[in-house]
């Protein structure tokens, strides 16, 4: 009888010892499973059947949206295939109202309804096959003026240098004083401040998480479009407005005096579309030769420019001038560092799309700009009007007809770009003023 009892008590414990065994490799296993799953970075290596996988900082994320794997790259037969591009937007948002509410009510606007309403990849013309493109999010990267960043939507938050990217769309911001207020960068020069993300010693780190770094001006608006459109080289712009044939011809000989090579490419936007290397490069150099411009080539005393400072000592527009000292370093560095440079590199019809346009569809225009010019639509009559409202009396806002008309979550597909720009720029107004005017308010 004891014997039996015995017999029966090793047999109970070696069942229980095997069953918690098997609990606990399950449990690891799925644990496992789960932090490579959320880690950034999943390349899978695939020949037939899934055999490896490899952990690598900086790349895609893997996750599960809408039933589907996503953010896999998967290497078959040496190539790539990539089911998600996770990209950035990223600019410098400075101190001020009308800073404030192009922000808000331009490009955080849009990148909520793109990001929202990404089902509309489908309608894009830019391409006839948008379903054969990868899916595309954007992280929302500010970089502000400390009193900028206490008005931003609540749903940006700051970043952290551990942060994992998901697979959802994310605002983060990272407070940073103005680069005009630096001892080495023109202290009366606002436009350098565009550059100032290059102050965070973390630029690198941030930038290589993605796929695609946009920088780009807070007066632009994003359309659905950039779902479907298909960029073709490492590094694009938009179309700038800044060159003449005097110009043109002058930073050609500059760039050659500083060693530099120029592939006769001009009039560089100052909103670039690139993979992370090359747009941090870029972006250094182009400080580097800003900073160049402003202090030395703008001298009377210097040859082949005889009467340009008659009238003014910054020169005269738009034959040489000071003030766009930002356009000409990013001319002279994006010729040099990009290889085999063409008029194919510069975007016009994708990107800085003018804000005025009644007649393209917005749809085939990804990326939108406000320019300087007193037609609709304006980023300065518009900003003027929400500021004057909101100083005196922001309940006869919500009475006016453009308030009004541009209520409700609308299909954008068949608008055109003026169309698009002002129902975001209205709708955003009855989504996001309120809660920018208390904190106007507060500060």
């Amino acid at each position: 009888m004891l014997k039996n009892t015995i017999k029966w008590t090793y047999i109970l414990f070696g069942f229980v010892t095997i069953s918690l065994l098997c609990n606990w490799f399950l449990f690891v296993t799925v644990r496992n499973r789960t932090l490579i799953r959320r880690r950034i970075g999943t390349n899978i290596a695939q020949s037939g059947n899934i055999t490896e996988m490899e952990l690598e900082t900086g790349n895609s994320v893997e996750d599960v949206v809408n039933g589907s794997l996503i953010g896999q790259t998967v290497s078959k037969n040496g190539h790539k295939i990539t089911t998600l591009l996770h990209n950035a937007l990223l600019m410098y948002l400075d101190q001020g109202d009308g800073h404030m509410i192009q922000f808000t009510l331009f490009l955080y606007a849009s990148w909520k309804y793109v990001m929202r309403h990404r089902y509309l990849k489908s309608n894009v013309t830019i391409i006839g096959n948008t379903t054969s493109l990868p899916d595309i999010i954007f992280d929302l990267i500010v970089y502000c003026h400390p009193e900028a960043c206490k008005l931003l939507p609540l749903d940006c938050i700051p970043i952290e240098h551990d942060n994992v990217l998901e697979a959802v769309p994310r605002c983060w911001y990272i407070p940073s004083g103005r680069l005009q207020n630096h001892p080495d960068y023109p202290s009366n020069y606002g436009y350098i401040n565009t550059f100032t993300f290059l102050l965070d010693d973390n630029l690198g780190q941030i930038a290589n998480r993605y796929d695609r770094i946009l920088r780009t001006d807070t007066d632009v608006f994003i359309s659905p479009a950039i779902l479907g459109w298909p960029v073709k080289y490492p590094f694009v712009t938009g179309r700038g407005g800044y060159g003449v044939p005097f110009s043109e011809n002058r930073l050609r000989e500059i760039s050659t005096k500083l060693g530099l090579r120029h592939q006769h490419i001009s009039n560089i936007g100052s909103s670039w579309y690139a993979e992370p290397g090359i747009f941090l490069k870029a972006a250094k150099l182009a400080l580097k030769l800003s900073v160049h411009f402003y202090n030395n080539e703008f001298n009377k005393s210097l040859p082949g420019l005889e009467g340009v400072f008659n009238q003014s000592t910054d020169g005269v527009w738009p034959k040489w001038w000071r003030w766009v000292s930002t356009m000409y370093g990013s001319e002279l560095a994006v010729n040099h560092l990009i290889p085999n440079l063409t008029q194919d590199n510069i975007a016009f019809r994708y990107m800085d799309k003018e804000s005025t346009d009644g007649v393209t569809p917005v749809m085939k225009a990804p990326h939108i700009h406000c320019w300087h010019t007193n037609i609709e639509f304006n980023k300065f009559v518009f900003s003027d009007k929400l500021v004057r409202f909101i100083r005196t009396d922001i309940k006869k806002l919500w009475m006016q007809n453009e308030t009004m008309l541009y209520h409700g979550d609308l299909d954008v597909s068949g608008m055109t770009i003026r169309q698009y720009v002002t129902y975001i720029a209205w709708n955003g107004v009855l989504k996001y003023v309120p809660h920018m005017f208390e904190k106007m308010m507060a500060h």
